[in-house]
């Protein structure tokens, strides 16, 4: 026999449901309207069926809001975040690349543990490799770079001085930086002495003294 308090729950039960359902009304149109449902099965549908329905629908669109992985950067990423960062990515993208190039580890919660001792490791790395490029950064500031062109009326250069030419002399003097971190503020078109920054590392970039002299 039901208790009269079993009875209280189930109407307080069917309440709460009905208010739910009630509140999330506008996406529940969406979602009937993405279904390309008739609207006429609704009048038929008991509260309870109505709101089952309605719950299934509205997950529905939520897991697609929500297509996201929470990983852990084990390099920078350009657009993404730098090494040792929590950030969040498409699951796609994440699963078909980042985990596969090993550029990222998943955030789940199984291996929450170890992917923390891991951001420490990285942690740890990252320093390091930032320490390692201020020390190649006042090396650099030491440099005084001579380029050779040829030369005009009026001290111009027939052309330019490029990144390309300076990574060459930078190479020249033990120094590999690929031309694509060497920014130049202006057009280098006549003898004289200019500054250009190399920017070594996301936080650390170091002033290259260059002196354009006439061939």
């Amino acid at each position: 026999m039901t208790s009269k308090h079993e009875n209280l729950s189930k109407d307080i039960l069917e309440v709460l449901l009905l208010l739910l359902a009630a509140e999330l009304q506008n996406s529940f149109v969406d979602c009937k309207q993405s279904n390309n449902l008739n609207s006429s099965i609704f009048t038929e549908l008991s509260d309870k069926e109505y709101f089952l329905f309605f719950m299934v629908s509205y997950r529905k669109n939520i897991d697609k809001e929500t297509d996201i992985m929470k990983v852990i950067l084990k390099d920078d990423v350009k657009g993404l975040g730098h090494m040792g960062e929590v950030v969040n990515a498409s699951d796609g993208y994440a699963r078909n690349y980042l985990i596969p190039k090993n550029l990222a580890a998943e955030a789940s919660t199984k291996n929450i543990k170890e992917l923390e001792h891991n951001k420490r490791i990285i942690i740890e790395k990252a320093a390091k490799i930032r320490d390692a490029s201020k020390a190649s950064a006042e090396k650099l500031a030491a440099v005084t770079l001579v380029i050779k062109a040829k030369v005009g009326e009026e001290e111009k250069l027939f052309g330019s001085v490029t990144s390309m030419d300076i990574a060459e002399a930078l190479a020249a003097q033990g120094f590999e930086i690929d031309k694509k971190k060497i920014h130049i503020d202006e057009p280098i078109k006549r003898i004289g002495e200019y500054v250009v920054h190399v920017k070594i590392h996301p936080e650390v970039s170091a002033p290259v003294k260059v002196h354009v002299v006439s061939e």
